[in-house]
């Protein structure tokens, strides 16, 4: 993906067509361009076509999305019979830029029949809160969002070091791994809430950053890495879009990793 005059320009090395590319994205090819195209002349009546917005631009924070146990969907009734109960498989906490704590999210998991269930769970840090616990964590997400391993990705973008933007708290913390096993001066960071949660506070801690956008082989992984290409390109230093080489439905960063 490059833009270019105030276009998309796309290319799928497996040979997509670009028809099959934009249908999968949810978007027309008239959506790839900031401004109408000409109208037709001839028979052909006259269209205009609507360049698409980025909803990042509003300056108002993203609600959190519903709690996947609330958004039950026709995958989640294919696992079959639940077989175990909700389990915290792993936390992933989110700290100011002074390091101080700010937020979490929790992952939990539960076995099926047919596979395995999992949840995420927002927190924000709030000793004052009435339900917080004792260690001053309270339920919901914080007011204003930040990105994952912000005084990391804040010492990244000053360095000039190479910033990994990922789809998710697990592929992130992969990368760091590999990055800190490999010595290499760089980040991985995400947002919480998954895909279509971008918000502005991320944008402006990445300016002035040379991005690494990751995408998921999904449609939702496409329209977010889209949307959030679109965002980035005007304050960022560098951004460049990466795909997973696992040529499989919703292949990720991770399966991507350990595929070697």
């Amino acid at each position: 993906m490059t833009w270019r005059d105030d276009k998309a320009l796309l290319e799928c090395f497996a040979g997509c067509h670009i028809d099959d590319i934009v249908h999968a994205l949810g978007l027309t090819k008239a959506d790839l361009f900031d401004e109408p195209l000409p109208p037709r002349t001839g028979s052909t009546a006259q269209r205009l076509v609507k360049p698409l917005v980025a909803r990042q631009r509003s300056t108002r924070s993203v609600p959190p999305p519903k709690p996947a146990s609330a958004r039950k969907t026709k995958a989640q009734d294919e696992l079959g019979a639940v077989l175990s109960s909700w389990k915290a498989v792993a936390t992933y906490p989110y700290s100011q830029a002074d390091n101080q704590p700010y937020g979490k999210v929790v992952r939990r998991e539960r076995r099926r029949e047919h596979g395995v269930e999992k949840t995420f769970a927002q927190y924000h840090y709030a000793p004052e809160h009435a339900k917080a616990t004792k260690d001053g964590w309270a339920p919901g997400a914080p007011a204003q969002p930040i990105l994952y391993r912000l005084p990391q990705v804040l010492e990244a973008v000053a360095s000039n070091w190479p910033v990994y933007v990922c789809e998710g708290e697990k592929d992130a913390d992969n990368l760091n791994g590999l990055l800190c096993r490999l010595e290499t001066k760089a980040v991985a960071t995400t947002n919480a809430g998954g895909a279509g949660t971008w918000n502005d506070t991320y944008t402006q801690a990445l300016h002035g950053a040379d991005i690494r956008l990751l995408i998921d082989r999904d449609a939702a992984g496409y329209r977010r890495g889209l949307d959030v290409f679109r965002v980035l390109v005007d304050v960022a230093a560098s951004v460049q879009v990466f795909l997973s080489a696992i040529d499989e439905p919703k292949a990720d960063l991770t399966d991507h990793l350990e595929a070697g």
